[in-house]
């Protein structure tokens, strides 16, 4: 049987190469909802847990789609050498429409195979101890309600510190709010931006970029690179699940985006 096409971009080895012991139990839970584990906290990065209050942009009346979520991702670094700090950000553009979205009085439009996949949450983990660390105060970017800072020395004193964020931004929007299914759909498009800006973050903080004389070009490249990865996943949500229509794939990529939010918890919170 053929899996979703997302198969996540953190694993279990990447666990293992922080250090955490690789006694590590996978239960695959019966949970179908993903929205259960939210709010969720990764080191200082935050995901809220979405309501239909939260939609409270102005619908387009002209549009056959039910609801719409828009996020956009951004980060900041300062790099520090010979004592001098210089100051870097850049964000996703402001995001089109995701097309096609969930359409109203649309159901069963394509014919889809539901097909079982093998997911699995974290459970049980064991952790090494790890040395204390004296986090510097983090400064807050603009327009966003979450924040994730890492520091990275190299050999050569050079010093680099990383904001990241993913904010699910209030022009979002919905015409009817009663739909339980609908906004867990709605909440995975969230959480995959979500996901996009953790990815981000793991790739930049095992690089080299401290060692580069390109570094803000380097930067800027991974970012825009995992950005388009991550827009790709979306489109594969929509097409998968028929816009929420197909309830196994739906349940299926719930417990896949479930099984990743884990697993960047455990990497970053160990």
């Amino acid at each position: 049987m053929k899996s979703i096409s997302f198969q996540g971009n953190i694993s279990i080895q990447d666990l293992y190469k922080k250090g955490i012991q690789q006694n590590v139990e996978l239960k695959l839970s019966d949970d179908q909802s993903v929205r259960n584990i939210l709010p969720l906290r990764i080191q200082n990065f935050e995901i809220k847990r979405l309501e239909w209050k939260d939609f409270i942009g102005k619908p387009d009346e002209e549009s056959p789609w039910i609801a719409h979520c828009y996020w956009n991702n951004s980060y900041e670094y300062y790099f520090i050498q010979d004592r001098e700090q210089v100051n870097y950000r850049e964000q996703s553009p402001l995001r089109l429409p995701r097309i096609p979205l969930q359409q109203i009085n649309q159901v069963n439009q394509l014919n889809i195979k539901t097909e079982n996949v093998r997911t699995s949450s974290a459970n049980k983990i064991k952790r090494l101890p790890t040395p204390t660390i004296n986090h510097s105060p983090q400064r807050t970017v603009n327009r966003s309600n979450s924040s994730s800072a890492i520091r990275k020395q190299s050999p050569n004193g050079h010093k680099i510190k990383l904001s990241v964020k993913c904010k699910f931004l209030e022009k979002s929007w919905a015409k009817s709010k009663k739909d339980e299914l609908l906004l867990e759909h709605e909440t995975g498009h969230y959480l995959i931006g979500c996901l996009s800006a953790l990815e981000f973050k793991k790739k930049v903080e095992s690089s080299d970029v401290t060692k580069s004389n390109n570094h803000q070009q380097q930067i800027r490249n991974i970012f825009r690179q995992n950005l388009k990865e991550f827009l790709e996943i979306e489109k594969d949500y929509d097409d998968e699940t028929n816009h929420f229509k197909d309830v196994e794939k739906q349940k299926m990529w719930n417990k896949k985006l479930k099984e990743q939010l884990l697993l960047y918890e455990c990497y970053f919170n160990h």
